[in-house]
Formats: structure tokens, C-alpha cells, sequence
């Protein structure tokens, strides 16, 4: 699944060789990407399948966007809407025109799923993880509300490009172990 990737990135180095805490830290992994938001639990290094689900992603937020432009009159593509999800101002005629007040409105109401959903799933375990990693191109935008529920809640260097760095590092771990296997062969 999606999460494995930031945990990944938060388990093994550049290198692909893994951190001293492998089996002693516990993460959750809330992955907000574009088509969903995918949620894992990772405690002491083992997957919990119960604490695992998902939820809408940003293009929900992108999407409410784009029907509240329409009803002022004005037509933009979903592209355009999810950016401005980022940058709250569209581009109108030349000038920047700020729809903050659009863009508040769909991440709130992408927030409430996402919170609901999370919370459901991971509540029971929260307090004693080492973190909640919040990753994917929606973390953007949805991190200060989760970090507010979730004080440990972390973001990585790269939170769009986490879940690829992850699986990279995981490849890296692969490669150094079927290494490790031919010359002790």
C-alpha cells in the first residue's frame, strides 16, 4: 500500500539500510493523495490491518473548488483548482484573483473526512505512537489540521514525493540484502 513508501523514507537511509528502531518505533502513516487518502499503523514494526483504511483525497477539495468558482461564473479546470488549493488565488484575466475563502471552505470539509476517518482508525493507538507521519501532495494543505489533533504529527522533506523515495529506499534494502545473501553464498 501507498503508506509502506513515507515509512519507508522514515525507516531506512539514503542507502537503503535501516534505522536501529525497526522493530522498537511505532508510526501511523496518513498518505493524502490526489484520488485517496490512505492510512496505515505500523506498531513496533508490524502492520495493523484493523488500523488500516482510506478516504477521499484532495481532488474532493479540488472538485468543491472548481463548483464554487462555477457558481460565481467562473470556469476553471480541476488543474487550476488544485493549485489553488496551494496557493489560494487563481489566475483571472491577467491578475491574481484570491479565493481563499473557496479554498477554506473544500479543505475544511475534505479536513472533516479525513479527521473523522483517521480517528476512527487510529485514535485507539495515537497517544503511544512515536509519531503520524502526514504525507502526499494534500498534506500541503492538510497538515496544520492534523497536527492540531495529533501534536507528534510529522511531514517529511518531500511530502509529494515521499511515497516514490520510500519505495526507492526500500529497493536500495533489497538490493544490499540479496547482495548480502550471494557472497555469504
Amino acid at each position: 500500500p501507498q503508506p509502506m513508501g513515507p515509512y519507508f523514507e522514515r525507516l531506512f537511509n539514503l542507502s537503503g539500510l535501516p534505522s536501529n528502531t525497526v522493530s522498537s518505533e511505532s508510526w501511523a502513516v496518513v498518505e493524502i493523495g490526489y484520488y485517496t487518502t490512505d492510512i496505515m499503523l505500523m506498531m513496533s514494526g508490524r502492520w495493523v490491518e484493523k488500523a488500516s483504511g482510506g478516504c477521499s483525497g484532495a481532488h474532493v477539495a479540488a472538485g468543491r473548488v472548481q463548483k464554487s468558482l462555477s457558481e460565481r461564473g467562473i470556469t476553471a479546470d480541476l488543474f487550476e483548482c488544485d493549485e489553488a488549493l496551494r496557493r489560494k488565488f487563481i489566475r483571472n484575466f491577467g491578475r491574481e484573483m484570491d479565493v481563499s475563502d473557496v479554498v477554506g471552505e473544500a479543505v475544511s470539509a475534505l479536513s472533516n473526512e479525513i479527521v473523522d476517518t483517521a480517528t476512527r482508525l487510529i485514535e485507539p493507538y495515537a497517544r503511544k505512537l512515536n509519531g503520524i507521519i502526514v504525507a502526499g501532495g494534500g498534506s500541503e494543505f492538510m497538515f496544520p489540521d492534523l497536527q492540531s489533533r495529533w501534536p507528534h504529527a510529522i511531514k517529511p522533506a518531500s511530502p509529494r514525493f515521499s511515497v516514490a523515495e520510500g519505495l526507492r529506499r526500500y529497493g536500495m534494502m533489497l538490493i544490499l540484502s540479496s547482495n548480502m545473501v550471494k557472497e555469504a553464498a
